[in-house]
């Protein structure tokens, strides 16, 4: 094995396999920017993750429920964190993990449309669902009603 990175090294092909693969990691990121396009994204252009920040009243942990219902896994900042404090409202993306690349465009797109319904997030009562969840005051229809308009205790968590 070592004679073969021995090898490699030498010949020049350790920097032609570095560079292969930073292009496919810019392709995918490149995908994740068209795909998710008006979302604050973060991530390094030839990286494996993205980190995309959530628009009110989105929270983590719940569009990460969200999200693996539909099929995809994300992942919060809570495992990311050292110290004891609240956790961005943020998810990572693993861009590395799907290797097909039509599923991964169909993935961020669910995504897309999931961190987009952030403005339709409210429900009719506790058990009868108008835009996506429970509202838990039982407001008869606040999809007619700005998003802005509503605080944080308007949303089950």
């Amino acid at each position: 094995m070592f004679e073969l990175a021995d090898y490699w090294l030498a010949n020049g092909m350790i920097d032609t396999l570095a560079h292969e693969q930073r292009q496919l990691l810019a392709e995918r990121q490149s995908l994740t920017a068209r795909r998710l396009a008006g979302h604050a994204i973060d991530a390094r252009p030839s990286s494996l993750h993205a980190w995309i920040a959530l628009p009110s009243p989105w929270r983590a942990e719940e569009l990460k429920q969200q999200a693996r219902q539909e099929g995809v896994a994300i992942t919060t900042a809570q495992p990311f964190l050292v110290a004891q404090t609240p956790a961005p409202q943020r998810v990572r993306l693993s861009l590395g993990a799907e290797s097909d690349l039509g599923r991964l465009a169909h993935a961020l797109d669910i995504l897309a449309r999931l961190i987009g319904e952030a403005r339709h997030r409210c429900w009719k009562s506790s058990t009868e669902p108008v835009a996506g969840r429970p509202h838990p005051r039982g407001l008869s229809d606040c999809r007619n009603r700005d998003i802005d308009d509503l605080d944080d205790a308007d949303f089950m968590m």
